[in-house]
């Protein structure tokens, strides 16, 4: 399933703004004439693999800056004004305390607020909310007292969370586990993570159905359960062995792509029988820190680039099972981008043109990148 591009984290992380508890109410209220006239896309978010895409951006309130999340099921044509949780600040990101949006499906979501490691230390429990109207409403849930979740995944019937007691532990942390609940997110169930041991970087993780892949530690070692994690069996995949743990994103029982950091720069690779074997996708040198993306859209294509270039950034399409990178097009945007594909044919695309916030454009293409035209923002909002 898709992650959130604030796991985008590149294209805002710079950026500095204050929020105040004045925005949790107008966030969720309706749009006035000055928030029409200011609204900046901040990061672009798939529903599973539906076709709708969630862009959360910031509109000016009275003398504050406020979140806002807008949604789209028909390709750009028309966007209505959805609601977000109530997100503390944090004057390192434009986003507060926001740090990943999931949706299983069009209308059931979850967003984490806060937890990890923060500037003061392991001390910051994450705070999980939910909708299943498809962000008209949230409510606020629980997995464990205290938890902090270090990676949330959703499939189309289970979510799943790493979680770790943090707070006043003699090691940064403790107790690591891997909980599931359904959907609903009511009664969740705590397994220890096979293969971990303390000091292990947790890895990011796909799910599609029953299907759980976890990487866990930068070792070439993946984690793989065929029944909701109630099991797991363990393989050693040396081409996976990087600094990091990978990335890992299924689009299907069969089917998952994988984006893994080799240091300063990072290699691509796909697995069609359920991760038992896997292979490297011959994409172009791609630098891990300095921007670039990586969206897959279905089992049989995902869309690449490489970084923004002096003048534009060009974009490629990968297919035929991963062996092949086809050229698909150019986007004018050569500060920071990222985009996110609903289909084949149509996708938005995020770019900052400059180095300050007010840059923001979003930009939609209905050919699969041969062409991109930007969309007025402030006539967005509904």
């Amino acid at each position: 399933m898709k992650r959130v591009a604030v796991t985008t984290r590149s294209l805002i992380s710079t950026l500095l703004v204050v929020l105040c508890a004045a925005s949790f109410v107008m966030a969720n209220s309706p749009a006035g004439a000055s928030e029409r006239s200011a609204f900046r896309p901040l990061t672009l978010t798939r529903a599973g693999l539906s076709n709708v895409i969630y862009v959360v951006g910031s509109t000016k309130c009275p003398q504050i800056l406020c979140l806002r999340m807008l949604r789209t099921s028909d390709n750009a044509s028309h966007f209505t004004s959805v609601s977000l949780p109530p997100i503390p600040p944090n004057p390192e990101t434009a986003t507060g305390m926001l740090t990943s949006l999931v949706f299983a499906n069009a209308n059931v979501g979850y967003a984490l607020l806060g937890g990890g490691n923060g500037d003061e230390g392991y001390n910051h429990p994450s705070v999980l909310y939910a909708t299943f109207n498809g962000a008209k409403t949230w409510h606020k849930e629980t997995i464990a007292q205290g938890d902090s979740i270090f990676a949330f995944e959703a499939s189309t019937s289970e979510i799943y969370a790493v979680t770790a007691h943090c707070h006043g532990t003699t090691l940064p942390c403790q107790d690591y586990q891997l909980a599931r609940s359904t959907l609903a997110a009511k009664k969740w169930i705590g397994r220890s993570i096979p293969g971990y041991s303390a000091g292990l970087e947790i890895g990011l993780f796909g799910a599609y159905g029953s299907n759980v892949w976890l990487d866990v530690t930068q070792l070439g070692l993946l984690d793989t359960s065929h029944n909701d994690a109630k099991n797991f069996t363990q393989r050693s995949h040396p081409r996976m062995g990087s600094p990091g743990t990978c990335d890992l994103t299924a689009t299907s029982a069969s089917t998952i792509w994988a984006k893994c950091p080799t240091g300063m720069l990072a290699n691509f690779q796909l697995s069609t029988d359920g991760g038992v074997r896997w292979r490297v996708i011959p994409t172009p040198e791609y630098a891990n820190t300095g921007g670039g993306n990586f969206d897959p859209v279905s089992s049989s294509l995902a869309y690449f680039d490489q970084g923004p270039g002096r003048k534009n950034t060009k974009i490629y399409r990968i297919v035929n099972s991963g062996r092949d990178l086809v050229f698909a097009g150019t986007v004018n945007c050569h500060q920071s981008l990222s985009f996110v594909f609903a289909s084949q044919s149509h996708g938005l695309a995020l770019c900052l043109t400059g180095p300050s916030l007010s840059s923001g454009q979003l930009l939609s293409t209905f050919n699969g990148a041969a062409s991109w035209v930007a969309l007025h923002t402030p006539s967005l909002i509904n």
